[in-house]
């Protein structure tokens, strides 16, 4: 396994590297050659297996799905996108972006100001969620007005609550999408509100339904068990089955070597991608 490891992350590094002062591990050839030391001298049981053998453990984790989640929304350069909420929303192109189980979060270069992204809940009137959230939060809204983003009813108000760290200056925008409202909160100081406002209003106003070109970004790449030909190498096979994996992740995924050729009946694990299929009413509240 910790072979496997640094194979897997010299490809991530694109070589190897070097121990340094600050790591937390020793390197981990170091750490495999000590784990087979110790192995060598603990006792042992046999206990119960998780599969019969290795075609019976293939078997078991084939399906799974490999990197991040398409059900929580994916972002394509700066434009966050949510196939199962038909929904997409660009963030300043030189902020840092976050997605969260609660918030999809974008923070200025500068830290000083911050957009996020959530959904507050089913509803079909932007007012009366802002007025639900202002009471739970003992807000005081002002510059509040109702206006359209799209064909979308929206509406937008600004508050600014004092904190231990002076006052913060809150601009809110509600919008309702499929009976949903979505709540896009940015905040900054005070003395920011002013360079800021105009990036917060074209955030807000860059909520959209996800169009046709959009609804195709999202993939869904699940691991899949492929069967080998007699003498058949990994570029070869990867062609045959479609596999996504380059040949380098292929060979560490199966421990072998990029021009070792396969045995007949050799099973091999490959990235198979598809088209995702959302999957709406059924994803999580709190995306």
């Amino acid at each position: 396994f910790l072979r496997a490891l640094e194979r897997h992350s010299q490809l991530e590094r694109g070589g190897s590297q070097r121990p340094g002062f600050f790591d937390s591990h020793p390197a981990t050839p170091e750490r495999a050659a000590t784990a087979s030391s110790r192995g060598r001298t603990l006792p042992w049981r046999e206990a119960e297996r998780i599969a019969s053998g290795r075609a019976g453990f293939l078997a078991r984790i084939e399906g799974l799905l490999l990197g991040p989640d398409p059900a929580h929304g994916i972002f394509h350069g700066s434009r966050f996108l949510h196939a199962d909420l038909d929904l997409g929303v660009t963030f300043p192109a030189d902020w840092a972006t976050q997605n969260t189980p609660s918030a999809v979060r974008a923070a200025s270069p500068e830290r000083d100001a911050l957009i996020a992204l959530e959904l507050q809940g089913a509803g079909s009137d932007p007012q009366q969620a802002a007025a639900a959230f202002a009471a739970e939060h003992g807000l005081r809204l002002g510059e509040a007005e109702p206006l359209r983003i799209g064909d979308l009813r929206a509406y937008h108000a600004s508050a600014y609550p004092s904190t231990q760290g002076g006052v913060i200056a809150l601009d809110l925008t509600w919008i309702v999408h499929h009976l949903r409202v979505f709540r896009i909160s940015c905040a900054t100081t005070q003395e920011k509100l002013g360079s800021y406002r105009p990036l917060f209003r074209r955030t807000a106003r860059s909520f959209q339904p996800l169009d046709a070109d959009e609804r195709g970004r999202f993939q869904d790449t699940r691991l899949r068990i492929a069967t080998a030909r007699a003498s058949e190498t990994l570029a070869e096979l990867s062609r045959r089955t479609g596999n996504a994996w380059s040949l380098e992740e292929t060979a560490v995924m199966n421990a072998v070597f990029e021009f070792d050729r396969l045995e007949a009946s050799q099973r091999v694990k490959i990235a198979a991608a598809q088209a995702y299929r959302p999957r709406r009413g059924e994803h999580r509240q709190d995306r």
